[in-house]
């Protein structure tokens, strides 16, 4: 069992990429490691796990890190370091203990969302309403091809 389905656990992951529109999104094709911290406070002065994950080519220089052993129904927040690069702050909650009477349950529904065609806005909006968990189904934007600078279209590497 994953530590996202459990109530002392999420999984927090990011993805290195320099330039996410050319191949390997940018990246030389070595390992890069990339620190992870999970703190109590948004301050992040109370870090309560951390460790290092190598982001591998193969698998897009991406970061999967299952964290466990907190406490359920809190909220925490985390960043990656990679180099001097370091993430912006995130948020995340884990989830309630089994049995665990719910005074609300609020939940967002999103996905089919097109990178190219825009900024998305109602991802602060969602931030900001702070709900339970998002439900992100997928995304369509690997269906298309991108665009190239000089007009032509090219398949998603």
């Amino acid at each position: 069992m994953c530590s996202s389905d459990l109530p002392d656990g999420f999984v927090i992951w990011t993805r290195l990429a320099l330039d996410p529109l050319l191949a390997r999104g940018g990246m030389r094709p070595t390992p890069v490691p990339v620190g992870w911290e999970v703190a109590a406070n948004e301050t992040m002065s109370a870090i309560v796990r951390s460790g290092e994950f190598t982001a591998r080519v193969e698998l897009g220089h991406s970061v999967h890190v299952e964290v466990d052993g907190l406490e359920p129904a809190r909220e925490y927040f985390f960043r990656f370091r990679a180099g001097d690069a370091e993430s912006p702050i995130g948020r995340v909650r884990t989830l309630p203990a089994p049995g665990a009477a719910l005074a609300r349950l609020r939940f967002v529904a999103a996905g089919c969302q097109h990178w190219e065609g825009g900024f998305f806005t109602a991802w602060k909006r969602v931030a900001e309403e702070a709900p339970d968990f998002v439900f992100h189904y997928g995304d369509y934007i690997y269906e298309y091809a991108r665009s190239l600078e000089d007009g032509r279209r090219q398949p998603w590497p």
